[in-house]
């Protein structure tokens, strides 16, 4: 699964990551890595094209006919393998989203493994960046997904089409454990909800696994104090400097009380600066025009 989804989805960031040198071989072997590596390059390298609405897209793409999407379909409800899965999921995203949003919908997320440990963010934020029919329509119904990234997703990207009921999705998803209500929050107030912002400095109390699964929890991380950060040279206010860990401090119990730290001290430095911070995302005119998160 982990293979599949890191070709399908990976990025630039991806990219950094596998060809860096803190992945666990064990995890991820130099040879599985390696062709993980060139498969996104490729597939970066081919999809530079993009349609009007910014959706990838290669120059010579010929919609499939309706004989081929009906054939994707049994597929997608009886695939034997994530292989078939992947190899239809991306071209009903496009030309198939209705029923790829049900099948979402009711999507559960039966790996135990580290590696699907956040698969529901990759399939959520995948469709709902590149779905172009009926996208108010099929992010709605992303809504009642039983996975919660998935839930978070739908009214993420809902925000572009529907502000108003995006925003109040968020609102209610920011409730939600973990991480998931943790990104519903810092999308509020990146969009200037400051009482989202204790609910979003919550992903700083952990630090996360310290393998590939803990990768969107540390994007996490570094998108709120990038945030934070901005907001502070926007108002005027003196920049977060949080204490730093012990150097030698690599036991999982050193780590956590360091992290407890950081989280005391950018909750005490919040409280004592809310009323004058002026949230500001200096991205957000081009992230709003792309529609991407």
């Amino acid at each position: 699964m982990l293979k599949y989804t890191l070709i399908s989805f990976g990025g630039a960031e991806t990219l950094k990551v596998l060809r860096g040198d803190l992945i666990d071989t064990a995890a991820l072997k130099p040879e599985i890595r390696k062709s993980i590596v060139d498969a996104i390059q490729q597939r970066l390298d081919h999809s530079t094209d993009r349609d009007s609405s910014d959706t990838l897209k290669t120059s010579d793409e010929v919609p499939p006919s309706q004989e081929a999407l009906t054939k994707m379909r049994r597929v997608l409800l009886n695939h034997l393998n994530d292989e078939q899965f992947y190899e239809v999921f991306e071209p009903m995203t496009r030309y198939d989203p209705g029923h790829l949003a049900e099948y979402l919908v009711n999507w559960v997320n039966r790996g135990k493994g580290w590696s699907d440990h956040d698969l529901g963010y990759a399939l959520g934020s995948y469709f709902a960046r590149n779905c172009t029919q009926n996208r108010k329509e099929n992010l709605t119904k992303l809504l009642k997904a039983q996975d919660d990234y998935i839930r978070v997703s739908g009214a993420v990207y809902l925000v572009f089409e529907d502000h108003a009921g995006g925003m109040s999705h968020l609102k209610e998803f920011a409730t939600l454990p973990g991480d998931p209500g943790v990104w519903a929050a810092l999308v509020l107030a990146q969009r200037g909800d400051k009482s989202a912002v204790p609910r979003a400095l919550e992903v700083l109390s952990t630090p996360g696994e310290s393998n590939m699964e803990g990768v969107p929890h540390r994007n996490l991380q570094k998108r709120l104090l990038v945030l934070l950060s901005n907001s502070a040279g926007k108002s005027g206010i003196a920049q977060p400097s949080p204490p730093r860990g012990e150097p030698d401090a690599d036991s999982e119990a050193e780590l956590s009380k360091a992290q407890t730290k950081a989280y005391e001290y950018f909750r005490s430095w919040w409280n004592a600066n809310q009323k004058e911070i002026v949230m500001s995302d200096p991205w957000a005119d081009i992230l709003e025009k792309q529609k991407v998160d």
